[in-house]
């Protein structure tokens, strides 16, 4: 019988070099290994997830997790990997991999800022400029991709961007303009040293301390925000929490407003009244997973209103949770205050406020409709709706056909527009396709053609060839609903949002 040990090093050597390319150094296959083995999948998908690196890094079906850099693709010999331990690239054979992360750094042109989101039958989703629509087909200019022409019968809902209001907080310029609150060790005893946030480079920093506060007031008293941030946690998972529209920046303990805090590897919501035991304090709804962060910085965005009481939860682009109270609090302040809520380091950067319509967002989500619905369906941003046939969209005015005549909608006015479809498609997954998602949250699903380190070249069903910055690329997800990384997130699970008794949305799993 072969040896285990001489047995793993010609599975790698098969595994990790095609034929005709050399094979690793001894030494590399002997790194190589101990970091595979050391890695193991966790085979419990009900236990701890796989911890991730900070940078780039392939997950692989059977074998953990590789950093490193993507080269680029060769449909024959697989996905061209720099590892940092190996001097010289190799390529990982197709089939192995599971799930490319990648570090995107393209930025969006602000001459042509996205004003739509177009989601396809297909599952896939665009985030660009919305030039015109008529009986036969969208002309869109999609961020990272381009000038595309979308069929009319793929297109399953417009969501134009017309809820993101003015800008009330941008980063942490004037460090004057917040209040800080400092503490003595932690809330449960255990001393340490004294807990603060502090403002450097453009960042809130805490070392450590619970119950460490920093906040501030919203000018203009708004009724609704989302707020955006990077969040980095570099020791364990996340302990922080939010409290929007407190009237008490100096203490977490009272103050009307609404809380979400990150602890324990989930996402926990609650309404706080001025006095804490005047019979109004409690949860909202249950505590929801948080995805694993591992060392990587998440984007966080999170709506929030006070007259609807709700809270949405969004970490890098994927909707994680929704909350609403069905009692409200009677009253409310204008301030945000941060918390932190463990003694490991935190880190925010990239802070920005804006106001918003209080609506929930949309996302990959769609409210649900009547099953013979013949014509499309249009809800207004302040919850109105309507049915027609939209004959066209140009200048950002949608001219729709109605039974009383037609009207001319502007796009700010609108929240979103299902389209009615005038065949029944069939979306199959093409064998070997991979699930695309870029850095605004495009999602495209197709068969990677080939890739060099400046451009991906992959072939959809709707739109035939495409071709796509890689430093746009967030993710590439070789996995299928049958095979499957174990223990691994699947940020593409669609979604199954409960519903409270009134019919809200309540929360996603």
């Amino acid at each position: 019988m072969m040896p285990a040990r001489l047995a793993i090093f010609f599975l790698l050597g098969a595994f990790l070099c095609p034929a005709d390319e050399p094979l690793l150094p001894p030494n590399i296959k002997r790194q190589l290994v101990r970091e595979i083995i050391g890695g193991k999948i966790n085979q419990n998908p009900n236990g701890p997830q796989l911890v991730l690196p900070q940078g780039p890094f392939a997950a692989l079906f059977e074998s953990g997790i590789f950093p490193g850099k993507f080269l680029g693709l060769d449909p024959a010999k697989g996905i061209r990997w720099q590892h940092p331990a190996v001097a010289e690239p190799f390529h990982l054979k197709p089939g192995t991999v599971g799930f490319l992360q990648l570090q995107p750094t393209a930025k969006a042109a602000k001459a042509n800022p996205p004003n739509c989101e177009v989601l396809l039958f297909s599952g896939d989703q665009f985030t660009g400029q919305l030039i015109s629509l008529d009986h036969k087909a969208l002309t869109f200019e999609a961020t990272h991709c381009g000038r595309l022409t979308i069929p009319r019968q793929h297109i399953k809902a417009l969501v134009p961007r017309s809820g993101e209001g003015a800008v009330l907080i941008q980063g942490f310029q004037k460090p004057t303009d917040w209040i800080f609150t400092n503490v003595e060790g932690d809330e449960n005893g255990e001393g340490g040293k004294q807990g603060r946030w502090i403002i450097k480079n453009k960042a809130a920093i805490c070392a450590g301390g619970n119950g460490a506060l920093f906040g501030r007031n919203l000018p203009g008293n708004p009724q609704a925000i989302r707020v955006d941030f990077d969040l980095r946690v570099p020791q364990g998972d996340p302990k922080i929490g939010i409290q929007f529209f407190t009237d008490n920046l100096t203490s977490h303990r009272t103050g009307n407003c609404l809380d979400l805090t990150f602890r324990k590897g989930k996402a926990s919501a609650k309404r706080q009244p001025h006095n804490p035991d005047g019979g109004q304090n409690g949860r909202i709804g249950k505590s929801i997973p948080l995805p694993p962060l591992g060392k990587r910085a998440a984007h966080v965005t999170i709506y929030a209103s006070r007259h609807r009481t709700q809270l949405h939860l969004i970490i890098n682009g994927q909707p994680i949770g929704t909350w609403s109270s069905d009692n409200p609090l009677q009253q409310f302040g204008a301030g945000i205050l941060f918390i932190q809520r463990g003694n490991q380091p935190t880190h925010i950067e990239n802070l920005v406020i804006r106001k918003s319509s209080g609506h929930a967002p949309i996302g990959r989500q769609l409210p649900e409709l009547p099953a013979d619905l013949k014509q499309d369906h249009i809800t207004f941003s302040n919850g109105d709706h309507i049915v027609g046939d939209i004959k066209e969209i140009k200048n950002s005015i949608a001219i729709c056909k109605t039974n009383f005549g037609d009207i001319n909608l502007p796009l700010t006015k609108i929240q979103i527009a299902r389209l009615t479809p005038n065949a029944i498609l069939k979306h199959n997954r093409p064998e070997g396709a991979a699930i695309i998602t870029l850095a605004n949250q495009t999602q495209i699903t197709g068969q990677l053609k080939i890739a060099n380190p400046e451009t991906l070249s992959l072939t959809t069903p709707t739109f035939g060839e495409l071709k796509i910055p890689l430093n746009a690329i967030r993710t590439i997800d070789f996995q299928t609903p049958k095979n499957r990384i174990p223990g691994f997130p699947n940020p593409n699970a669609p979604l199954n949002p409960k519903k409270n008794k009134a019919g809200h949305l309540k929360e996603f799993p």
